[in-house]
């Protein structure tokens, strides 16, 4: 009975596991010896918004050029590039020599994705987790210096250099009809490729961009071939911000949903002898207004940043960001001819995946035997009981969908039902829905820097980190929206209750023995499960009808946020979710699961009720290591180059959170990117959620009550 429960555990939980991860986090804790103050403190740092007096010492390791650790998993080639005449570079140059390879983690196959059938096309089922980001600047940068400033980059950062080749089939399937148990591991599994760079090549890449004249018209711009991504400018033809605004946000739009953006490909469609390989695993657009129509630089712009989300998370991502920025405006500020910077960023090695980071060099090597020695071995203790936990938990389904339109009577897609169907039959326990036409609808706000502060001390006076009152808030928000009755006026918190279940991220950086050290892009994006009992219908419209009852409320559920969080960090959950996560992913195909889970009726692909990822401060985050110079914090400013806001979200259309929230502070300000799917959820009712969510924070922070 335990080896069913375990492994019904694995394909059922671990698919809700899969989804802990997203594009923005920031660190959470450090240690899991649990101490109320030291937890406050540390969770208060993920969103940055709080001083903690907490000091990072492994930057102390990294201020030289630090030695290339190798692992058991990672073949790092020593090799010369021979250099090449600077016009012979152009995309389509020949292939550079191979610098890394490491297989794929779990969590990096999931996002990429990990292919799931024997076709070429057969990919297409389940697309890839796009991490996009939009940076919104008060200048336009010259292409010569995006150009070089980009190159820097990419030569720091070893996944801008990156591409995948494999296939990730495993030798044999135990279910070859339904293909969801693997068996034997992998004949081809799917590895980063990152490309070798010399000095010679950069020399190369500089010489030509110095000597070779970009047109004003110019749209994709020649890359090395080193580069694991693509650079391209979008000339907006109006003349206004909203012209601007426009422009960026189609692509964000377009990009987040996209199929094939970011997608693995695969060269022979046979599966004997299948060679996959990626296309880019990354691209940024540069929309700014058309130079026939403005000569200034002194004009804004807007950065378009696609990723495949197994390469990145939005923590890292403003790193690279910065870096880019800085180098723009110091080649800016020098002569024509001098593009080198005064201290150039250390070039970083491979970073190592999230579940070894966290479990060791032994992740992804689970089995049968290991499946078994999880039932009997003590050392295993710890994950049954979490297992279980999680199995106990789903016994009581939360409310995922709006009432009125869920195909039962409470909201919670089927309960365990669906999963359980889709596990033992392969097919939904209430039928499928066509999901061919489903896609995002994302509203984008800003709160401002006098508002943001005082709901920092609003939290700060009530005990609980800026995070915990924002998970509050979406949870709050979407209570209103769950409720069948369209007006709440006259309601109080009298009205029926319901269990609700939210997504919060969580940087797995900041766990007890994490190897990553954040030098360098990553995904080491996590997650946990808030599960909130008994919110009342209407909660949010209470408070902003000026109920104090509901006010009052408000803070117990931010303080329940709190205490689940902690209890997660003390307790070890996090260790075992991951663990939980990688045994599922190496033994089963998670993600022809994840996909059926999309097409349920009952689901409508739904997970979470709604889902909260803050990406804290972007100002008291760490910028790249530069040779010759200490460490530093990442800056708004970098000389004509001011942010002014930045958005990012990863797609939750198929399958997620009914209401994904993710935010991010610049400036003093904040800024909300709400990417519901339609069209469970119209364009309508995505404005009007993401309006009420601001007005109910703007309320709170205040609490100027009768």
């Amino acid at each position: 009975m335990s080896v069913a429960l375990i492994l019904f555990e694995l394909l059922l939980v671990s698919f809700s596991s899969a989804f802990h991860s997203q594009a923005g986090v920031r660190p959470i804790h450090r240690k899991f010896e649990f101490n109320p103050s030291l937890t406050a403190a540390c969770i208060a740092k993920q969103d940055d918004l709080v001083t903690t007096a907490s000091v990072d010492k492994t930057i102390l390791k990294y201020q030289t050029v630090p030695d290339v650790v190798v692992s058991k998993d990672t073949t790092m080639i020593n090799s010369t590039v021979s250099s090449k005449p600077s016009e012979e570079l152009s995309s389509e140059n020949t292939q550079p020599k191979i610098q890394y390879r490491r297989p794929l983690g779990s969590m990096e196959l999931f996002m990429l994705p990990r292919p799931v059938g024997p076709t070429s096309n057969s990919n297409l089922s389940r697309p890839p987790m796009n991490h996009v980001c939009a940076v919104l600047l008060s200048s336009t940068p010259s292409t010569k210096a995006l150009r070089l400033a980009l190159d820097n980059a990419v030569r720091t950062h070893p996944l801008l250099r990156a591409r995948v080749e494999g296939d990730g089939f495993p030798r044999q399937w135990l279910d070859p009809v339904r293909r969801m148990v693997r068996w034997g591991g992998e004949k081809r599994p799917l590895e980063f490729v990152v490309s070798a760079v010399s000095d010679n090549d950069g020399e190369i890449y500089r010489k030509n961009v110095l000597e070779n004249t970009v047109s004003d018209s110019a749209t994709a711009l020649e890359t090395p071939a080193y580069w694991g991504g693509s650079l391209s400018i979008v000339n907006v033809p109006g003349s206004t911000r909203r012209d601007l605004s426009d422009s960026w946000q189609t692509r964000f739009e377009k990009d987040l949903d996209s199929e094939t953006a970011m997608a693995v490909v695969a060269t022979d469609t046979d599966e004997a002898s299948i060679a996959g390989t990626s296309r880019d695993l990354w691209k940024i657009e540069l929309h700014r207004f058309s130079p026939h129509n403005h000569k200034s630089s002194r004009q804004p712009c807007a950065f378009m940043i696609t990723l495949n989300h197994c390469i990145s998370d939005q923590g890292s991502l403003n790193m690279v960001i910065d870096q880019i920025l800085s180098d723009i405006a110091e080649i800016e500020s020098k002569d024509s001819g001098d593009c080198c910077v005064q201290y150039p960023a250390i070039a970083q090695p491979m970073p190592v995946n999230l579940c070894e980071s966290l479990l060791g060099k032994n992740s992804g090597t689970a089995s049968f035997s290991t499946l078994f020695q999880s039932v009997f071995s003590p050392s295993f203790k710890r994950l049954r009981e979490y297992a279980l936990g999680k199995i106990q938990e789903s016994l009581s389904p939360p409310t995922l969908l709006p009432i009125k339109k869920a195909t039962d009577n409470d909201g919670a897609g089927g309960g365990i039902g669906t999963p359980a169907s889709i596990l033992l039959f392969g097919t939904p326990l209430y039928g499928s829905q066509d999901i061919s036409r489903v896609r995002s609808t994302v509203q984008y706000r800003w709160l401002p820097p006098d508002i943001t502060s005082a709901l920092v001390k609003k939290s700060k006076s009530h005990r609980v980190p800026i995070s915990m009152t924002l998970a509050a808030a979406v949870a709050t928000t979407c209570a209103d929206f769950v409720a069948p009755a369209n007006d709440a006026k006259a309601l109080d918190v009298s009205q029926k209750q319901r269990k609700y279940k939210i997504l919060q991220s969580l940087d797995t950086r900041r766990f007890n023995g994490a190897s990553d050290p954040g030098n360098t892009l990553s995904c080491q994006a996590g997650a946990m499960d808030l599960i909130l009992e008994s919110l009342p219908d209407f909660l949010g419209s209470s408070i902003r009808s000026r109920s104090r009852s509901s006010l009052d409320q408000f803070w117990k559920v931010a303080k329940q946020c709190f205490d689940q969080t902690s209890s997660y960090l003390k307790s070890g959950d996090a260790i075992e979710a991951v663990r939980l996560f990688d045994m599922g992913m190496t033994i089963s195909d998670m993600g022809r699961l994840v996909e059926s889970y999309a097409r349920s009726s009952a689901t409508a692909g739904r997970a979470w009720s709604a889902g909260i990822t803050n990406a804290g401060e972007y100002e008291r985050q760490q910028a790249v290591l530069r040779e010759g110079s200490p460490r530093e914090q990442l800056k708004r400013c970098h000389g004509d180059y001011e942010i002014h806001e930045i958005y990012y979200a990863t797609s939750h259309a198929r399958t997620g959170c009914t209401y994904p929230v993710g935010c991010l502070s610049v400036g003093g300000g904040m800024s909300f990117s709400i990417n519901p799917p339609w069209p469970l959820i119209t364009e309508t009712e995505s404005k009007k959620f993401a309006d009420d969510l601001m007005e109910l924070l703007r309320i709170i922070s205040t609490e100027n009550y009768a």
